[in-house]
């Protein structure tokens, strides 16, 4: 039976266009790679605009990737998103948060989740 891990990724950075990308590292540990789909939760503030990218281990997540908050609130919201299976691999992988729009927000962490064989 298969069962469920996660990471916790603090990020603590504010998005601008002095600093609009930040890679952070993270393990999975054991000897086998992930199984099944994964997803990951994103602690994100003041997102006014929908371009902004999700990348782990060097691959785009598919669709909109922070979603802008509802009037323009600067309250903390929590957003998912799916990885696809192959994307996390057994030992370090790297998460990376790119601004591509013109906005400024704020990203608190990340909680990456999977299945394990």
């Amino acid at each position: 039976m298969a069962r469920s891990d996660f990471n916790w990724v603090s990020f603590q950075h504010d998005f601008t266009a002095i600093s609009p990308t930040v890679t952070r590292e993270f393990p999975i540990e054991g000897n086998q790679d992930p199984v099944d789909d994964a997803y990951l939760l994103i602690q994100v503030r003041g997102v006014s605009e929908d371009n902004h990218k999700i990348r782990i281990n060097s691959t785009d997540l598919p669709g909109l990737d922070l979603q802008p908050a509802p009037s323009n609130s600067q309250a903390w919201l929590l957003w998912m998103k799916h990885i696809r299976p192959g994307i996390l691999k057994s030992g370090m992988n790297t998460i990376t948060i790119t601004r591509v729009a013109n906005d400024n927000f704020r990203i608190g962490g990340v909680a990456i989740n999977w299945r394990e064989p």
